[in-house]
């Protein structure tokens, strides 16, 4: 299999896209939640700790609201050493397998690192995780191959190891994505390059042993690193997981998400490979340690867990579209003058969408005024004479989304007529301001308008008081 080519998704904008499901108990053993996977209820999910803090154990939690701590529902003893335990997968026969495919060997190990520490998945039937109880998994040990690469020249006495922090389970085999991978002792055996995740398969075959391991397959790499000066944790992959039909798989960086569709088998980077940037309102970059990913029963929503003390676990739907509206110009608007509204809409946006800007006075936006219609930001938009309104919000409809509102605006009316009693201000209108009002002493007032002020029988500015009539344009730039 070859690097194949990615098509842009965008950006997802996780100020808006990401939904808090509550966070691990900062006094609590969950503080590296290094994997995820869903319980066959269906909304539950288990995580467990990396090499950080390496309990044995696996976790049972039920996602909360907002900030507040998930209920931890079951805690389960794993009868096996945690060296760097790093993803779940499950299968669907009801079993949850355990992947110890981190960093135990590293760049800088010695040559007989492998034999030290081997790479294993334990598989465990969920009906066997009870809580509070040990449960012995069946265990599969797998080393990485000698050939197979696009660069063919390892030797016997090589050796090829990766930190991988993602798996998957599909057709009875391990698929494991890797986030580093090195060779010892020839200088770079497989002619690895920087900025890839490799994929290797993992075929689950019984009676595999330290001394006789599963010999994973090379199946190929996916290019994620998109820009040559980009931080490796928009491309280094940290998790992974496949949606129950085996059609579409996520893969997570800590400020990226890649979505791989439309494959033949599990030739898993030949379909269409779309990623998206995470990123907040300013459209600026946003890591996080984003390590435990699961596909919700919905097969569309994923959760997020975060690899740290007190961790966040979050969901979003990188189908769904976002739309955050960015700060105006100025929130005081000239009517009948054309002005920007700027937004940043995340997700998919499907062809024909078009993008509304609405005006009311209420929050509910009962009675808007539809004040201008785009295809993209920014949207121009111009409120006409008569219409009143404080709230501005942007509505697609294609999918059907709804943006943030701003409020506070303030508007300059293209006709202003001011009478009575008339306080210190400065006061505005587009075109013409009339007045038959009377200035106190100690006032300051200043009229404006683009073409013309008109003080009518009536008007007086008491003595004491400041008064300056001018001509001036009203731009909402």
């Amino acid at each position: 299999m070859e690097t194949q080519a990615q098509v842009y998704g965008g950006n997802l904008n996780m100020n808006v896209s990401a939904v808090f499901k509550g966070r691990f108990d900062a006094a609590g053993e969950i503080t590296q939640s290094s994997g995820l996977a869903l319980d066959p209820d269906g909304t539950s999910f288990w995580t467990h700790n990396d090499q950080g803090n390496p309990t044995t154990k696996v976790y049972h939690f039920v996602p909360n609201t907002g900030t507040a701590n998930v209920a931890v529902a079951k805690t389960v003893n794993v009868n096996a050493v945690n060296l760097d335990w790093e993803d779940l997968a499950k299968d669907n026969a009801g079993n949850l397998y355990l992947a110890q495919t981190g960093k135990n060997c590293n760049a800088n190990a010695t040559p007989d690192c492998p034999t030290k520490f081997v790479f294993k998945i334990h598989k465990m039937p969920f009906s066997s995780l009870t809580n509070g109880s040990t449960v012995t998994p069946e265990t599969f040990y797998f080393k990485y191959p000698l050939s197979g690469y696009a660069v063919n020249n390892c030797l016997s006495n090589d050796t090829v190891f990766a930190n991988t922090e993602a798996v998957i389970w599909f057709n009875n085999s391990i698929y494991v994505f890797t986030k580093d991978i090195f060779s010892k002792k020839t200088n770079n055996c497989g002619g690895w390059v920087g900025g890839n995740t490799h994929l290797f398969k993992v075929p689950l075959t019984a009676g595999s042993t330290e001394a006789n391991p599963i010999v994973a397959q090379y199946l190929g790499a996916l290019t994620t690193k998109i820009n040559s000066t980009e931080d490796a944790g928009l491309y280094q992959v940290t998790g992974a997981a496949i949606n129950t039909s085996g059609t579409k798989i996520a893969l997570s960086t800590y400020g990226r998400l890649w979505i791989l569709e439309g494959f033949t088998g599990d030739n898993f980077f030949s379909g269409t490979n779309t990623y998206y940037n995470f990123v907040d309102s300013n459209n600026q970059t946003q890591i996080r340690g984003y390590e435990g990913i699961e596909f919700a029963a919905d097969n569309a929503t994923l959760f997020l867990s975060v690899d740290g003390v007190n961790g966040r676990v979050v969901s979003i739907n990188p189908l769904e579209m976002n739309i955050a509206l960015n700060a105006l110009a100025s929130n005081t608007i000239c009517q009948g003058v054309n002005f920007n509204v700027p937004f940043l809409a995340t997700g998919t946006v499907n062809a024909g969408n078009t993008f509304q800007v609405q005006l009311s006075n209420s929050s509910d936006f009962t009675g808007f005024t539809v004040i201008g219609t785009g295809t993209a930001s920014p949207v121009t938009a111009n409120i006409p004479t008569g219409v009143a309104g404080s709230r501005i919000r942007v509505v697609a409809n294609n999918p059907a989304s709804t943006s943030n509102q701003l409020t506070g605006i303030v508007m300059i009316k293209t006709t202003e007529n001011i009478t009575g009693a008339i306080p210190t201000n400065n006061y505005r209108a587009v075109n013409s301001l009339t007045s038959t009002g009377q200035i106190a002493a100690g006032n300051t007032v200043v009229m404006q308008a683009g073409q013309s002020v008109t003080l009518n029988v009536g008007f007086l500015a008491n003595k004491g008081s400041v008064f300056k009539a001018e001509i001036m344009g009203c731009s909402n730039n």
